[in-house]
């Protein structure tokens, strides 16, 4: 699979929005080297960053199941006033912003486009770029001014106003947690399930900034945000899994074990 993928021509990772999808993924799997954090060159990180991928993914899938049919064989303490802090991956927030803009054009050419999704795509760029750009100043060390840190804590609003989330929408909708099976195996009644779980609380550990919005290497403090939860299972093919019943899972199946080296349990 890794030769095939690497023999793919270049154009294929733009030819339409589920390739470009994927290739906005592909910072995720680079292993951050000098001049990142500290926190993001540790083998936990890591794991977390694929995990997300992974969740990303599912989520393509579950989104594009009538489209792509699954396959199958061939016969410590926070602060009391955390300033903000975005994951210094100004290369992800390009490319979504790239894919953002790939959608617009795309859907625009075709007819497709509303004012008010073209508005929202807008807004979801200059979002992007704005977060691509606090990244750049987290990783070279420069201030972050209080518009910046406003922005930050403001991001969960921003985006549930973009993803157009209200309490008018549809109570599985409202959720992060839904499920696709990508994989049939008939003979032994039973497919594969991708699922991402309710998002899971992050704790990471960063520079603590002056009253200028510069880091201070001498000061840390731990952070909080969330994280995708990510689930790959067996299930009985006459029972495939819906966003509803996986979202009223009272225990669901175990999360792969490579999880482990960044998700602790209660």
């Amino acid at each position: 699979m890794q030769v095939q993928f690497a023999g793919l021509e270049p154009e294929r990772w733009s030819s339409n929005l589920y390739w470009s999808w994927l290739d906005s993924l592909e910072p995720l799997l680079t292993v951050p080297g000098d001049g990142y954090p500290f926190f993001m060159r540790s083998g936990a990180w890591v794991d977390k960053s694929l995990s997300t991928w992974l969740g990303s993914w599912s989520q393509l899938r579950h989104d594009s199941i009538l489209y792509a049919k699954p396959t199958m064989p061939g016969p410590t303490g926070i602060p009391q006033e955390p300033r903000g802090y975005v994951e210094p991956n100004p290369w992800l927030y390009a490319r979504l912003a790239g894919l953002a803009d790939q959608a617009q054009r795309g859907l625009g050419e075709r007819g497709l486009l509303s004012d008010d999704l073209s508005s929202r795509l807008d807004r979801l760029q200059a979002l992007l770029y704005d977060l691509k750009d606090i990244s750049e100043k987290e990783l070279e060390g420069r201030a972050i001014t209080d518009d910046e840190f406003a922005l930050i804590r403001g991001v969960g609003g921003a985006l549930r106003t973009i993803a157009r989330v209200d309490a008018s929408s549809q109570e599985t909708d409202k959720r992060v947690a839904v499920v696709a099976d990508v994989h049939t195996v008939p003979l032994a009644g039973l497919v594969l399930e991708e699922g991402v779980g309710d998002a899971f609380t992050l704790y990471v550990v960063v520079p603590e900034p002056d009253d200028e919005g510069s880091p201070r290497p001498d000061r840390q403090h731990v952070t909080v945000g969330s994280v995708f939860s990510y689930y790959e299972f067996k299930w009985p093919m006459s029972d495939r899994l819906t966003d509803e019943a996986w979202q009223a899972m009272d225990s669901r199946p175990a999360q792969p074990t490579w999880t482990g080296s960044f998700v602790v349990d209660d």
